[in-house]
């Protein structure tokens, strides 16, 4: 594997990072978090990443009809505002693990929290990427492989946070991160509802 870069450089192993990234993520966050990326080039990288998670939860969307994400589905007219919503998303998570996580007697920094969300969610549109082709090959496995992958980011998740703050305890990492998601969740429905733009079926009991 090539040496760490703090800047993510073009000779960086990305196939090693991609791979360390699902089978031993601890490893991988220990890389990403040391990246000091320029603010235009992180931003971009950012733009990119809410484009392709756009397109590939709308593809997912057509391959699994009535269980896509009901959002991208409600605004799948709108493209444009779909990618301002995936990325106003990433801001608002790493605000988030940077608050809370500072609160909790964590390090972590914005910069930081925001680098290591866009590396997340490009390793995840990649595996989305994967799980469509199952879905399409094998329509049976689809509910295996989106539990494994909803696993997967939450463990991904856990881990990354516990070493941009310098937490030990992964437990608590993980519930932090559960209980993040899910103030967030209601927080958007919430959003969305005082303006009367909640896709049916979002919020009801």
């Amino acid at each position: 594997m090539a040496s760490e870069h703090k800047d993510g450089g073009d000779d960086m192993d990305w196939v090693g990072l991609f791979r360390l990234s699902i089978f031993r993520p601890r490893d991988a966050a220990r890389q990403v978090v040391t990246w000091d990326l320029p603010l235009s080039i992180l931003l971009e990288a950012a733009v990119a990443v809410s484009c392709l998670g756009a397109v590939i939860t709308w593809i997912g969307a057509l391959l699994m009809p009535g269980a896509g994400d009901p959002l991208i589905l409600f605004f799948g007219g709108m493209p444009v505002l779909i990618v301002v919503t995936q990325l106003i998303n990433l801001v608002v998570i790493a605000a988030l693990i940077t608050g809370v996580g500072r609160l909790c007697g964590g390090h972590g920094t914005l910069k930081g929290a925001f680098t290591t969300i866009v590396w997340i969610n490009t390793v995840m549109i990649l595996l989305q990427l994967v799980q469509s082709v199952v879905v399409w090959l094998l329509p049976p496995l689809a509910l295996l492989v989106s539990f494994l992958l909803f696993n997967w980011v939450i463990w991904a998740m856990t881990v990354f946070i516990a070493e941009l703050h310098g937490f030990k305890n992964f437990f608590a990492v993980a519930v932090l991160v559960f209980l993040t998601a899910m103030v967030m969740t209601f927080g958007l429905i919430s959003v969305l509802s005082g303006l009367g733009m909640v896709p049916q079926g979002v919020g009801d009991v």
